[in-house]
């Protein structure tokens, strides 16, 4: 059964044609290389399937089931981040909710707004719609998935500057980067 199927997939910038009229498909339990010259859209078509840009025509298909993360040869990093904060970028999102229900309920636990009848209850409302959509979308177990992600790849420490990791550290943490997207 394909996993992926990729039908007549084409891809320009401007006048280059980079990929025209690409078609293959994968079964499960294939292994399956990426070879070509510099130049010839091997990243461009990894960046399709992995959603990460979009395709000009043809057809894609991807099992549900089926998550593709594409690592980039040379990940860009703040140096004055530690690994835990360049994790933490993949969970942004998450973390803004997580920021504004805090204020949300520094605001609730104000004497001020329960004067405010109206106030409250708007307050309320938002604080649970943003707790329910924080919930869904995983707020609650960032903390494990980067701890698990972290220690499976090796790191001991999540307060490392990244200007002191190696270019293979750098590598493991931008393969962590591209785990926890999916």
């Amino acid at each position: 059964m394909a996993i992926l199927t990729v039908s007549n997939i084409s891809k320009s910038f401007g006048i280059d044609d980079i990929l025209v009229d690409i078609s293959f498909s994968i079964e499960e339990k294939d292994k399956i290389g990426v070879v070509g010259l510099n130049g010839t859209g091997k990243s461009t078509l990894l960046k399709i399937l992995a959603g990460e840009i979009s395709h000009d025509s043809g057809k894609l298909f991807i099992e549900r089931s089926v998550r593709i993360g594409y690592l980039a040869q040379s990940a860009k990093y703040e140096c004055n981040q530690t690994i835990r904060e360049a994790l933490s970028t993949v969970f942004q999102e998450q973390l803004n909710q997580q920021k504004e229900l805090r204020e949300l309920e520094h605001l609730i636990s104000s004497p001020e707004v329960y004067k405010d009848k109206t106030r409250l209850e708007n307050l309320m409302h938002r604080y649970s719609t943003l707790f329910e959509l924080y919930k869904s979308k995983g707020g609650f177990e960032v903390d494990s998935r980067i701890c698990g992600v972290l220690q499976g790849l090796g790191f001991d420490d999540d307060t490392i500057p990244i200007s002191n990791l190696s270019g293979g550290q750098k590598t493991r943490l931008a393969l962590a980067q591209v785990l926890l997207k999916s």
